[in-house]
């Protein structure tokens, strides 16, 4: 059950993450090569709010754990420290792929 609850909060968060990007790299696209500050200003503080979300993760599935009644210090096989640090990095590698993928795509 924890790994369920720890896989599952990674891949809604990515997935979240990816939509963002998607936007974010569109609109950028779309600019072309005259880009307007908002726009631009929109990009840095959008991937600023993905930073932070990826750092809360670890938060929420700790308080999911809770809830279920599992004790974080014993989920994951007792790696949860380790695991929630890495799976902190999927939303950012989510962002950026998604955004590089767009833009790549766009510029075609």
């Amino acid at each position: 059950m924890d790994w369920l609850i720890f896989l599952g909060t990674m891949l809604v968060l990515a997935l979240i993450v990816a939509a963002v990007a998607r936007i974010v790299a569109s609109r950028i696209v779309a600019g072309g090569k005259t880009q307007d500050f908002a726009t631009v200003l929109a990009a840095i503080l959008l991937s600023f709010g993905v930073m932070l979300l990826a750092a809360q993760q670890a938060l929420a599935v700790q308080w999911l754990f809770h809830k279920v009644g599992i004790d974080p210090a014993t989920a994951l096989a007792g790696k949860f420290v380790i695991l929630a640090f890495v799976g902190g990095f999927v939303p950012i590698a989510a962002y950026v792929l998604t955004f590089l993928a767009v833009v790549r795509k766009g510029k075609k």
